[in-house]
């Protein structure tokens, strides 16, 4: 779908081989100054990068720097333009090239390439919440769609159409995401300002923003967008009174727990994966840590062991959301599964480990490390 390069001559990210995003009103694009992306944060307010402005001296230039927003999937229709009465650069901005809005300019790629942008009118369109749960390398791997009005493919061309495609996060840092799947889609020219998405239920969440910058051609290296949680407070501060919704995701988590020999005198582990949201499980694939897998349609599952030992046990769970599927794995850390020897005390029969009784649970709440 996407592939992000420059927004300067070359154009703003774009999400190349996606399919059209009639379900994401929200992802709105400019006209003016240039062809890019943006998303509805709040009905009168758009979340967007700095580097569309570097054209315009923000101290001096009219307001909203004669930004447009265009309302619809495809640019080549008929739709709605508002347009812009303001706009607000994070002050850190560090730009790619010159511009009179950057608080320097970048050795490497830019940084905080975030803004705010606010219309002239509020507009009766969904808007998108923002991610504001930390994310971690636990996150590492997890798919995500982007969405934008980039160019379509791996060369420039077919941009103005609203997109989206799928990809999964391959690395992070304190302010970025880099996305990057070589089976899936990716950002391109003129997909900058447009959100990384993940799912609350079927509720849309920015997790991310596109950056204005990327390698030519797209979906060959990682692309780079801004990490939403960092830029929370700023965005809730720079915005008030108008108030934004938050949302913080989570991680799907994994428990188990011991359960007595079964019959053939093996140990048995019962586990159960929990998606955050109760969003509908499609699969679940099962790695038990001692080369056994399985794959269950239910989030609950047991193995047996033949001996007493440690396992990491690994469950990847295809979720669905809007009727799309999502794959995230959660492994467990250091899982030991005890000797559980049947015990006569007092007439009963009591599964014992070390003279105490097993009910135990093994492992709780883990980050997700998903796959797509």
């Amino acid at each position: 779908m996407f592939a992000v390069l420059l927004t300067t001559a070359l154009g703003a990210p774009r999400i190349g081989d996606g399919v059209p995003a009639d379900d994401l009103p929200e992802v709105v694009a400019f006209s003016s100054p240039y062809l890019t992306t943006g998303v509805l944060i709040h009905p009168q307010v758009v979340l967007t990068h700095a580097h569309l402005f570097d054209n315009d001296d923000l101290s001096t230039a009219p307001p909203g720097a004669g930004a447009r927003v265009f309302l619809g999937g495809d640019m080549a229709q008929p739709g709605t333009e508002v347009p812009a009465t303001a706009v607000a650069v994070y002050p850190e901005y560090q730009s790619i090239g010159p511009s009179p809005n950057a608080v320097s300019q970048s050795d490497g790629p830019a940084r905080n390439d975030i803004a705010l942008v606010w219309l002239a009118e509020p507009v009766a369109l969904p808007v998108m919440a923002l991610n504001e749960t930390p994310l971690t390398s636990d996150w590492r791997d997890v798919t995500a769609d982007i969405a934008g009005f980039g160019a379509f493919g791996t060369n420039n061309g077919g941009q103005g159409i609203r997109r989206v495609g799928r990809t999964r996060i391959d690395e992070l840092d304190d302010d970025a995401v880099y996305l990057f799947d070589p089976d899936g889609q990716f950002a391109c020219t003129s997909d900058a300002g447009g959100p990384v998405i993940r799912y609350r239920g079927d509720q849309p969440v920015a997790l991310g923003i596109t950056w204005s910058y990327g390698q030519f051609p797209c979906g060959v290296t990682p692309s780079t967008h801004g990490r939403v949680d960092a830029y929370v407070d700023w965005i809730r501060t720079t915005l008030a009174p108008l108030e934004i919704e938050t949302v913080a995701l989570e991680l799907p988590s994994l428990q188990c727990t011991s359960l007595p020999r079964d019959p053939s005198g093996q140990l048995v582990l019962d586990c159960e994966v929990t998606v955050f949201d109760g969003a509908p499980i499609a699969q679940v694939e099962w790695s038990w840590g001692d080369g056994s897998t399985d794959t269950t349609t239910d989030a609950s599952n047991a193995h047996a062991y033949g001996a007493s030992d440690t396992f990491a046990v690994a469950a990847c769970v295809t979720s669905v959301h809007r009727g799309r599927e999502y794959v995230a794995c959660v492994e467990t850390e250091q899982l030991v599964v005890p000797v559980v020897e049947e015990v006569e005390a007092g007439g009963c029969g009591c599964a014992h480990f070390g003279g105490a009784s097993m009910g135990w649970l093994l492992a709780g709440f883990l980050p997700l490390l998903a796959r797509r």
